[in-house]
């Protein structure tokens, strides 16, 4: 038979067995929970600094009377908190509205006509005059995309501009964000 001294020395291990498992369940939980945290804080404070590129005073015209060769022409604004590094501009024009899932299914070809800057756009200066030659299938109706790429913070980002310019003058602006055009990677991905 076991000493009642025995017995009680074994329910005390045990028990402080239990609590330590308990506490290190705990831990590893608060743990887990602070690294959440802090990515999301971290998130948010990459997201406040970030780039923020705008376009402003975009227009076509056509390059000379009678021409089929117009003139696409637009103002870069950085009006964020940080520099866009290694900024690169890729274009194309079609006389449709793009889905996105089109713009990012014809990624390839619309980066052929890619456009590097030098040195890093910094808020709050702009480029002026970022322009191109084209010659549309339905003057009417101009349906512009600019594929914006640059790094921040050591990462690469991109953000997509869809600039519809209609015959009347007025111009319309869709923006798709880094975490749209991947969303839309994904899709193409699973279709092949």
């Amino acid at each position: 038979m076991l000493d009642e001294n025995v017995i009680v020395q074994i329910f005390l291990v045990a028990t402080n067995a239990i609590t330590a498992l308990v506490i290190w369940k705990k831990t590893g939980e608060s743990n887990r929970l602070t690294r959440e945290s802090n990515d999301l804080i971290a998130t948010e404070i990459r997201e406040r600094l970030k780039p923020s590129l705008t376009l402003k005073d975009a227009k076509v015209k056509q390059v000379a009377e009678n021409s089929k060769n117009y003139n696409f022409k637009v103002d870069i604004h950085n009006s964020g908190q940080s520099a866009a590094v290694n900024l690169k501009v890729s274009h194309t024009v079609r006389s449709s509205k793009f889905s996105l899932y089109e713009i990012v299914r014809d990624e390839k070809i619309i980066k052929k006509e890619t456009r590097s800057f030098d040195g890093n756009l910094i808020p709050p200066y702009k480029i002026d005059d970022f322009h191109f030659d084209f010659i549309p299938d339905n003057p009417r109706e101009i349906w512009i995309v600019l594929w914006f790429r640059y790094n921040f913070l050591n990462r690469n980002e991109e953000i997509i501009w869809q600039v519809h310019l209609e015959d009347s003058g007025s111009v319309q602006f869709d923006l798709f964000s880094g975490t749209d055009i991947e969303a839309e990677r994904e899709i193409i991905k699973k279709q092949q």
